[in-house]
């Protein structure tokens, strides 16, 4: 089950709505002062000692801001004077100060986390299964890892047949732990609930039990007896049903949390496969061995046919690469800093597809300055970036790219997303600008930074 989160209902909603604002302070240099405005906004609705109101409207929080406005004195716990009350009132207050100090602590840590996961995700999303940069990455590091060895065959058949080889694997764990299946748990759950009863109810069961056969046999129908127990489990199918569900639930769990939490699985589940592959006919061996052979000559055919091509062209493609360039270049920047402790900055841009083909910019900053507070290139010196390098390096992309190309590399609608509009580890400074509106006619100039 995937983890639910620690915000819910109006808190979820309430960081959603400055995720925007917040990707672009970090990009500007300031993420950590909008950050503590995000939070000071969150305990202004939501006070560390009050329990949390998941059900407030986004009006009601407007509403509660907006009269807050204007408490600049507001702080998030107030320290507690020593005034003239007892000693002992003095101290619990003390310990409450204390309390919610923790509590504003734990949950400002929570909200730093729930941002920077959604930059990792994002992150993740733009180079997920993409070939371009398996290409570029084999390109650069010169090594060639090809189509893949040829898979066995009982690895294809267990991938088709999913199902069977999880029931497998269950049968394996409860035979290898002895534990039962849902019709012994049922049997068991009977016999148990039954024992509880009194003598004199066992006795009325199976005095009700005769009477049924009894009346059964004069009405033609021949057959055994049914025992008193089964008879009461007849009656009580709906309470037997509850407790045999609760327990086949726990056996489930069990047999659930070995399958993946044991070391031995993945060689478990490999005998298992074996040995039920290997109980299949010939032939529909030698099928599957057939299936596996085409499908690697497939690869391969693939593989050497596209190895040599170039990168492709299409607006599409290259917006692909463009969103993962921050995901691919940040750990090679990162890995050449740590080996040789150099700081880098690297300044890139062009015509960016699915933004009408407009010249955007994007720079990635590796290596901080020393002293109390730590910044990268991007971020301390980003106004005079913004101002004196950003026009310069406009004015080069201009000389490089005609109107004419960056119309011709624009997509008219896509599902893919504006570089600016992912998301990024704010440790990098990853800085994303706009230089002209020259594709679209329009002949005006904008500068903005949004994050990567």
């Amino acid at each position: 089950m995937p983890n639910p989160g620690v915000f819910h209902g109006a808190p979820l909603r309430f960081l959603e709505a400055r995720l925007p604002g917040y990707f672009t302070a970090a990009c500007e240099g300031y993420g950590t002062e909008f950050l503590a405005e995000v939070q000071r906004e969150y305990f202004k609705i939501w006070k560390p000692n009050a329990v949390v109101d998941e059900q407030l409207t986004d009006e009601e929080i407007e509403q509660i801001l907006a009269n807050d406005a204007e408490d600049e004195d507001d702080l998030l716990v107030k320290p507690v004077q020593e005034d003239d009350e007892t000693l002992e009132a003095f101290d619990a207050r003390m310990e409450e100060f204390s309390e919610a100090k923790k509590r504003v602590a734990v949950k400002c840590g929570q909200m730093d986390r729930w941002f920077q996961y959604r930059f990792r995700k994002a992150q993740e999303s733009n180079m997920k299964d993409s070939e371009t940069f398996r290409r570029l990455m084999a390109k650069l590091t010169g090594t060639d890892t090809g189509p893949g060895r040829r898979r066995p065959a009982y690895v294809i058949w267990a991938r088709d047949n999913a199902e069977l080889i999880e029931g497998l694997l269950r049968d394996y764990w409860m035979k290898k732990l002895n534990l039962k299946d849902e019709a012994s748990i049922r049997l068991e759950v009977i016999e148990k609930e039954f024992a509880k009863l009194s003598e004199d109810q066992q006795k009325s069961c199976a005095d009700e039990a005769l009477a049924e056969f009894s009346k059964s046999c004069s009405q033609g129908v021949l057959g055994a007896p049914r025992s008193a127990i089964l008879f009461w489990a007849s009656d009580n199918y709906a309470a037997v049903d509850s407790l045999v569900a609760g327990e086949v639930a726990e056996t489930q769990k069990a047999v659930k949390f070995l399958k993946k939490g044991s070391s031995a699985y993945v060689a478990v589940r490999q005998e298992v496969v074996k040995r039920a592959f290997d109980s299949l006919s010939t032939e529909e061996k030698k099928q599957w061995s057939d299936t596996a052979k085409s499908e690697h000559e497939a690869r391969v055919e693939k593989w050497n046919k596209e190895k040599n091509l170039p990168f492709p062209q299409d607006p599409e493609s290259l917006q692909k690469c463009i969103n993962g360039i921050s995901n691919f270049l940040t750990p090679i920047l990162e890995g050449v800093h740590e080996a040789t402790g150099w700081c880098f900055s690297l300044f890139s841009g062009g015509p960016e597809p699915v933004d009408k083909g407009r010249l955007n910019t994007v720079a990635l900053h590796i290596g901080k300055s020393a002293g109390p507070v730590q910044m990268t290139f991007g971020a301390a010196f980003h106004p005079q970036i913004k101002q004196s390098f950003n026009p310069l390096f406009g004015k080069f992309l201009k000389r490089t790219y005609s109107v004419v190309e960056c119309r011709r590399r624009a997509l008219d609608s896509s599902s893919q997303n504006r570089l600016a509009d992912g998301v990024e580890d704010t440790t990098f400074a990853v800085v994303y600008d706009s230089v002209d509106d020259r594709a679209t006619g329009d002949g005006s100039e904008s500068q903005k930074s949004t994050p990567v």
